[in-house]
C-alpha cells in the first residue's frame, strides 16, 4: 500500500469545508474537481489495492474516517482518497468491501507507514506480520480477492519477462538502459505510475544492481 503525501486542498475542497457542507451538498461538478485533484495526488493508482485508476464514474472518493463517525468533516482533504470501483458483488474489496468499518492502516500516515507494513508476495497475495493488519488486508479491505491476486499475478510475470529479457541483451551498456528503463517507469517522479508498483520494484532494483555490479566488474578488468 503506497504512500500518499497529501499535499494543499483543492479551492473547491476549502470553500465546501469552510461553509460546513455535508456529502452530497457539493454543486455541480465539484465532486469530480476533487476526484481528479485526488487522482493526480495518487499517481493514479486506487489508495488500497495500488491499482490504475480510471479518469470517470468508475473512480470514486472514499473516507478514511468514515462519514458515520460524528468527528467526520465530509470535506476534509486529508480524510479523502480516491479508491477504484472496487470489484463485483461477488468479490468486493477497498472500500466496497470496507464499508463503515475502521481502519488502522491509512496510506497517508508515516507512522505507522503502511509501505512497511503491508508484504507482496510473487503468487499475487498480500500480506502482514502484524495479525491485526493482516485481518485488516484480508477481511475488511479483501486485498486478496481473487481478481487482484490475478492482477498482481499477471504484474509480476509480465516484469519478470522484462527484466529477463534486459538481462539478455547483448551489450552491457544494453543491459543497463534497459534495467534503467524498468526503473524509471516506476520510480518517476510526476504523472501516474503503474499498477502495484511496491510489488514489483523489489525485483527491478535487485536487477539493476545485478547488472551495475556486473559492469563495474568488467570495468576493473579492462
Amino acid at each position: 500500500m503506497r504512500f500518499i503525501q497529501k499535499g494543499a486542498p483543492p479551492e473547491v475542497a476549502v470553500e465546501l469545508r469552510a461553509r460546513k457542507a455535508r456529502w452530497g451538498e457539493e454543486g455541480k461538478g465539484e465532486k469530480a474537481i476533487l476526484r481528479e485533484a485526488a487522482i493526480d495526488e495518487q499517481r493514479g493508482l486506487c489508495a488500497y489495492c495500488n491499482g490504475r485508476l480510471h479518469r470517470d464514474h468508475t473512480t470514486t472518493l472514499e473516507h478514511w474516517r468514515p462519514r458515520s463517525d460524528d468527528n467526520t468533516e465530509h470535506f476534509d482533504w486529508l480524510n479523502l482518497l480516491a479508491v477504484c470501483s472496487g470489484g463485483s458483488s461477488k468479490d468486493l474489496h477497498c472500500d466496497k468491501s470496507r464499508g463503515n468499518r475502521p481502519l488502522t492502516l491509512n496510506p497517508t500516515s508515516r507512522s505507522p507507514n503502511t509501505e512497511q507494513l503491508v508484504e507482496y508476495y510473487d503468487d499475487g497475495h498480500v500480506g502482514s506480520e502484524d495479525p491485526a493488519i493482516e485481518k485488516e488486508l484480508e477481511s475488511t479491505l479483501n486485498l486478496n480477492a481473487a481478481l487482484l491476486v490475478r492482477w498482481r499475478r499477471a504484474t509480476v510475470d509480465a516484469i519478470t519477462q522484462e527484466l529477463a529479457a534486459a538481462e539478455s541483451e547483448g551489450s552491457q551498456a544494453g543491459k543497463l538502459r534497459a534495467t534503467k528503463a524498468l526503473l524509471a517507469r516506476y520510480e518517476a517522479t510526476t504523472g501516474d505510475l503503474p499498477p502495484y508498483p511496491l510489488l514489483v520494484l523489489p525485483k527491478i532494483r535487485a536487477v539493476a544492481k545485478r547488472v551495475k555490479a556486473r559492469g563495474a566488474r568488467l570495468k576493473q578488468r579492462r
